[in-house]
Parts: C-alpha cells; structure tokens; sequence
C-alpha cells in the first residue's frame, strides 16, 4: 500500500473501533526524523481525531513545531529504544510531550529518565510495546524477528502503560498523559497507587515539615521489592516478597530545594513497574546527600553462589552477548 492509502484505511479503523467508555483508540503513527536515522530512535505521534492528516517533517524540532500549531490536537511521545539526541528538543517540549518512553520491547530504559528529569524536563512515565504484533505486554521480539530484523538472542517482554482517566474517552485519556497520571510496567498487569503528601504521582508540590511516600501495589506474582528513588539516590527499599503491599514511608532528611521522587517495584517473576515522578520543593532541609546507593547501584536478585561449571558457561555466554557483568544475569 502507499502511505496515504494506508493512512485512510488507519484513520477508518481507529473510527470503527473508538467505543467511548468501553475502548479507546487514537490514530497514531511512529515516525523516525532524518536527523536521527543514522542514530535511530522514534517518536509517536497521537492525534485526537479520526480526520487529521499525516505530520511528516524532517526534524524533530520542526515535527513539535508542527504539533504546536494544531493546539492540542496532536500530541507526540518518545522510544526507549536509543540514546535520545536531546540537543534537538526545545527546552518547552514538554507541552506536546508529557510522557517518557521507560521500557519497551528493545529494553528496559530506567536511564533514559534519569538522563531526562538531570537535564530539568518534567515527563510522566509510560511503557510502550514495539513489538508489530497486536499483543501489548505478552510478546517478545525474540521469537519472531520482524521486517526483516533477524530473531533476537534476548529482549524483554513489551511494556504497558497504566492511565488514571476520569473516563474512558479520548480527552480524558489525553488529559492524564498532561496531568502526568501515568505509571508504566514491563507487561504484567501490575495495579500501582503512589501519593506523596497525599498528592498523586506526577504533581508538583512544595513540602512543608515532611516528605511522606505512600505506595500500594498488587502484583501478579509477589513484590520483591519497593524502591522509593529521591534525586539520583536510592533512599528506601521495602522487601516483603507478598502479594498485595502497603508501604508508608517518612524521609528522614528531605533535601532543600526541588527534588523528584519516585517508584520502582520488582516482582519475583522478574516483572518491573515504575511510577511517574513527584517533584517536592522544600524551603529548608538537608544539604548534599549521604552514603546512600545511586538509584542504579543495587543488582536485584543478589548474585547466587557457584552452582557449577554449567552455571559458569551461562554467565560467560551472557557476558559476550550482552557486554554485561555476568553477575548480572545469574
């Protein structure tokens, strides 16, 4: 098909299937800049209607601007699946790209966050698929190749994102992406509630005498670990290996200043989910940090002892195929 045969039959099936307060669709597209062909990475492009026509510009300051000018009609997103080339974003992308791609079927990219909320942008957190084969969070890239890209000896499974929506309906949907009411998960269905201070996830707020996270989670398959990150410091972890986990947790020495904060839960399964950050601003607090770990320090499971020569083979096959610690992978 050409594209713009191909655009009218996407435009007609996102017009079949929108069923408003049962099912949502959004007439969208991946689009690759030329500017960034030679390094990859992607961005989504979202259109509110079933009638917008295709946005194709060659760089990616000239596709915002492009989505700038139908005045929240279009909204774009972010792959996870490369380094992102933030030189060619405007310092207010952020009004037409409220959401950070943190995991996909490529990887898991925890870092690209981080390397996003360091240069100041203020990003919800979502989990997008990838994977071209219509089964959100349950496939895996390495079993099928794609277009011609050879089967795969590894790749995680294809993410998710979870949406606090008002209804189910297009603008509200969207109006969660903005609001940054969003948390993003590796494929399992996992049901996150965080609130800092009693906000939701994803607000700015300024803190007075405390800083306190509540988190709830209810997994499919028990909670190794809760992680609450502050800045670019693992501050607590909660282990309780259950099922169905409440965690209410008081910073014992909030920063002055704004800082973010957020959580990474790790299931048994191997199954992760990460919440959009909070940004706190405290008037007086603590300076400088302690010898906490960095958000990325800790290697989960801890590696296990030396189970033989066939363990030892699995680890050097993972350190040459991945160029990884093989610990890492035990």
């Amino acid at each position: 098909l050409d594209v713009r045969t191909m655009w009218a039959e996407c435009q007609r099936q996102a017009r079949k299937w929108y069923e408003p307060g049962r099912f949502v669709t959004f007439l969208g597209y991946e689009r690759t800049p030329w500017e960034r062909r030679q390094r990859a990475g992607d961005l989504t492009v979202w259109f509110m209607d079933d009638d917008s026509d295709l946005v194709i510009e060659d760089t990616i300051a000239a596709t915002i601007e492009s989505v700038k000018q139908a005045e929240g009609r279009i909204f774009v997103g972010t792959h996870a699946a490369q380094k992102p080339d933030w030189e060619h974003y405007p310092e207010d992308v952020e009004t037409v790209m409220p959401t950070l791609e943190i995991s996909a079927m490529h990887q898991h990219a925890e870092w690209y966050l981080f390397e996003a909320l360091q240069r100041g942008y203020k990003f919800a957190t979502v989990g997008m698929a990838d994977e071209h084969a219509g089964h959100p969070g349950y496939d895996v890239w390495a079993r099928f190749g794609q277009a011609g890209t050879p089967r795969r000896p590894f790749s995680v499974r294809s993410a998710l994102t979870a949406v606090f929506s008002h209804e189910l309906t297009r603008m509200s949907v969207r109006d969660a992406f903005f609001a940054r009411r969003t948390y993003a998960t590796s494929g399992d269905r996992i049901l996150l509630d965080v609130s800092v201070n009693g906000r939701p996830a994803g607000a700015e707020l300024i803190g007075e005498d405390a800083v306190v996270v509540d988190v709830e989670v209810h997994g499919t398959a028990n909670v190794e670990r809760v992680d609450i990150i502050r800045g670019d410091r693992l501050v607590h972890s909660h282990l309780p290996n259950e099922l169905d986990v409440e965690v209410k947790w008081v910073d014992p020495s909030p920063l002055a200043g704004e800082h973010w904060y957020y959580v990474r839960v790790v299931q048994a399964n191997g199954g992760f989910a990460w919440s959009s950050p909070t940004w706190v601003t405290m008037e007086a607090g603590a300076i400088g940090v302690d010898d906490l770990p960095f958000w990325c320090d800790v290697i989960w499971p801890p590696a296990p002892v030396d189970r033989g020569a066939d363990a030892r083979k699995e680890l050097a096959f993972a350190a040459r195929v991945f160029g990884e610690d093989p610990v890492r992978f035990a």
